[in-house]
């Protein structure tokens, strides 16, 4: 009798079980099977790409239009300026530096007045009323004329090496037609070069002074200084 063998059981393998997964923030964690260890395998999310960053525009700077100063129109009439010198010795003579500032008609009526009572005394008031409105208005410039000239005529050699400086007083008479006579120093400096500076100095002015309406009595005076 032939024995027949057995037939050996075949091993069944178990199926495997699909996990189950439980999103959590950031990452996937696979719940336990039964079958697997008490340890829970964690599997990390592949974190987002980082975004490009889009760079800001900065806004465009207000160019601001430079501002045209408008032109104004030339006057219709001018005044040419005095006329003005490094050399101290021309500024003395034409009356020191010059200001910005402007005397008022006040303060230039109450000058002039004063001048004429230094200079006249009592004698104006023997004058006509024209004559003493012709001094009142022009004794200030027929003075300024004389010292320019003085000026441009230049100061004696003599005088200057010496150190000669002073004031002298003159008198005239100013006729309508411009001539002058009876020319003198009412006060001398004593200074030769000087005295005779002034006379030759007059002689040269006189043609500029303005004009009286009738034949009128000028006094004022001449500066000389050094500095």
């Amino acid at each position: 009798m032939v024995k027949t063998p057995k037939p050996t059981p075949q091993k069944v393998e178990p199926v495997a079980r699909k996990r189950v997964v439980k999103k959590e923030k950031g990452f996937e964690v696979a719940q336990k099977s039964p079958k697997e260890n008490n340890t829970s395998k964690i599997v990390k999310k592949t974190p987002p790409k980082p975004k490009k960053k889009i760079a800001k525009v900065k806004p465009k700077k207000k160019l601001h239009k430079k501002r045209v100063a408008k032109k104004k129109p030339l006057p219709t009439t001018f005044r040419l300026p005095k006329k003005h010198t490094s050399d101290k010795l021309a500024n003395a003579l034409l009356g020191g530096k010059r200001t910005t500032h402007r005397p008022s008609r006040a303060s230039i009526g109450s000058q002039t007045n004063h001048l004429i009572k230094r200079l006249y005394g009592k004698e104006f008031y023997s004058f006509s009323k024209t004559q003493q409105k012709f001094i009142k208005d022009h004794i200030s410039e027929i003075q300024r004329i004389t010292q320019n000239t003085l000026v441009m005529n230049g100061y004696p050699d003599v005088a200057v090496r010496t150190g000669q400086q002073g004031v002298n007083v003159v008198s005239f008479y100013l006729h309508p037609n411009g001539d002058i006579s009876n020319l003198r120093l009412i006060k001398r400096m004593g200074y030769h070069a000087l005295d005779q500076n002034t006379i030759s100095v007059i002689q040269i002015a006189y043609k500029d002074y303005p004009r009286p309406k009738t034949k009128t009595k000028i006094v004022f005076y001449v500066n000389y200084s050094l500095y």
